[in-house]
């Protein structure tokens, strides 16, 4: 599904391009790193479900319908689930290095950082419109 699907008509207050972003980096952990984590720990469980949850609680958080503290508390979500995955994503290129382009995930580590950081923006935002 091309990412213009995913926010094509949407109005997320500016959003829309963070949630494309997240989205593509999702799909690159899905295809390139889930295959090859750690399957006896839940790794690749942990690492599938946690890339789904940011974009999705991105979309959710940036919504002109939810209330403030919805949105509030979907975009904390998503930055939770962003430092867990920067964490996951190490363990991923330190454990599985044979498996895995370590170069790859550190590109993916820093995208997630990026992310994170521009949703706080979009959180801050939130929290003094409420005021």
């Amino acid at each position: 599904m091309p990412v213009q699907s995913i926010t094509a008509g949407a109005d997320m207050n500016g959003g829309e391009e963070l949630v494309a972003m997240s989205y593509q980096a999702s799909l690159r952990v899905l295809k390139n790193v889930v295959p090859f984590a750690e399957t006896e720990d839940d790794t690749a469980a942990t690492l599938a479900r946690l890339v789904k949850s940011v974009p999705r609680n991105l979309a959710a958080g940036l919504a002109p319908h939810a209330t403030a503290s919805q949105g509030e508390c979907s975009l904390s979500e998503a930055m939770r689930c962003c430092r867990e995955l920067c964490v996951m994503l190490a363990y991923c290129r330190d454990l599985s290095g044979q498996f895995i382009n370590g170069g790859f995930v550190a590109q993916l580590i820093e995208t997630y950082r990026g992310i994170e950081e521009e949703t706080g923006r979009h959180l801050v935002k939130a929290q003094e419109a409420a005021s």
